[in-house]
């Protein structure tokens, strides 16, 4: 669904401050660590502006605590 939405933004041209909506897909193997690592990574390469996952429920936890103190909902 999400994959969906990103597609219409860029067919409808609809931005963020200018930026078409984009996404990344990391492969965590189901290890906490390495979502955090890969969530890192993303934010200090790319204007990230919301997080959408992850998949898995014992991930979620750190990165949502992440995001929310780094001010990314």
């Amino acid at each position: 669904m999400f994959k969906a939405a990103v597609l219409l933004s860029q067919q409808y041209n609809i931005t963020i401050d200018g930026q078409f909506i984009d996404w990344q897909v990391a492969q965590t193997y189901g290890k906490t660590i390495n979502a955090m690592s890969s969530t890192c990574q993303a934010i200090s390469s790319s204007q990230i502006v919301g997080i959408v996952g992850p998949t898995l429920s014992r991930e979620t936890p750190i990165i949502a605590e992440f995001g929310e103190r780094i001010g990314i909902p």
